[in-house]
């Protein structure tokens, strides 16, 4: 699947229109595209077309919409990320992976042993966030970025979920659950994934797994990082329950 950029507008067949801005800009140093090239332009309502440049200056790309492209159907599994807010640049590391493995959506919250407090995000640091999963929405061949979610502490968040979700919280528990097999089962659900910080879970935190019936997983002998054991994580559900095959 090719990567493709987005227009703000609504595309239809045929159509010919001007973009310009960041975007435009984008396709000038990634593409280096000359009057009829083509390349894959999705609208603001996720429809994706094969359109063909007709004219570039400056700022400003004109194009003509030439056929309708083929846009990806979304993993058949539910996934959410539930992650205890580690240090930025691992957190920006996972928000992108978490996009090209389908997550659906990315829940944060504070953990009691996260490296940093932190009270609500900033607008910058929700816009830098917001940007990296465009990007890497727009790179994947993904139609829509996941939602995310901030909480203050994991408590807040199970505040939010459904008697139905089923939550995995990756931990060496003396109860730790066998690894699921039916991948019909598992469709029939959504399921949410917890991801501590490098110093691990709280007593407190635990405890709250086992409220919510939380069923515990190992990722192996090892001690992972925090955006190890995320990309792991999500690369083996939807490897055994979703799309990734």
């Amino acid at each position: 699947m090719s990567a493709y950029f987005k227009f703000e507008g609504e595309l239809r067949l045929a159509l010919r229109a001007e973009m310009q801005g960041e975007e435009v800009r984008h396709i000038s140093q990634s593409r280096r595209l000359r009057p009829g090239d083509d390349f894959l332009l999705q609208d603001r309502f996720g429809q994706r077309f094969r359109v063909k440049l007709l004219n570039q200056r400056r700022q400003r790309l004109e194009f003509e919409v030439l056929e309708a492209a083929v846009v990806p159907e979304p993993s058949p599994l539910s996934l959410e990320l539930w992650l205890a807010l580690p240090k930025e640049k691992a957190l920006e590391l996972i928000l992108q992976k978490g996009v090209e493995l389908g997550v659906s959506r990315v829940v944060l919250f504070q953990g009691e042993f996260s490296s940093g407090r932190a009270e609500t995000p900033t607008i910058n640091a929700q816009q830098r966030w917001e940007r990296i999963m465009s990007e890497a929405c727009k790179q994947s061949g993904r139609q829509f970025s996941p939602t995310w979610t901030w909480f203050q502490s994991l408590e807040a968040a199970l505040g939010q979920t459904n008697a139905t979700d089923q939550h995995w919280i990756f931990a060496p528990l003396p109860d730790s659950s066998d690894w699921p097999i039916s991948r019909a089962e598992m469709v029939e659900q959504k399921h949410t994934l917890w991801i501590g910080p490098e110093g691990g879970w709280h007593a407190s935190e635990l405890a709250l797994a086992h409220q919510a019936k939380a069923r515990s997983l190992e990722l192996g002998p090892r001690v992972l990082r925090t955006e190890t054991a995320a990309i792991s994580a999500m690369t083996i559900f939807q490897h055994r329950f979703g799309d990734l095959n």
